[in-house]
């Protein structure tokens, strides 16, 4: 079984492309910088079951405590990433 993780992530939701074979996941990170404050990045990864193959697929930072990802899904067909992003307020 495979584990895989981001130090300090909180995993939002994932899904598995069978045709390519990655298992596809979405988390939040959140930090302090001196300067900006409170920053929270959104992230997509994916992975092969056996543990290769990782990469980084999207990243978006913001600073808004209310910004955030709920859900992500992939169309088998085409291979497109859906991500639904939310914000309060």
């Amino acid at each position: 079984m495979l584990t895989a993780c981001v130090a300090g992530a909180t995993i939002v939701d994932f899904d598995f492309h069978g045709s390519s074979g990655f298992i596809y996941w979405a988390d939040i990170t959140s930090s302090q910088s001196r300067y900006l404050g409170s920053v929270k990045k959104l992230n997509v990864h994916r992975i092969k079951p056996d543990g290769s193959d990782y990469a980084d697929i999207v990243t978006v930072t913001t600073m808004k405590s209310y910004h955030g990802i709920s859900a992500l899904a992939i169309n088998w067909l085409e291979g497109i990433i859906w991500l639904l992003f939310y914000v309060i307020g």
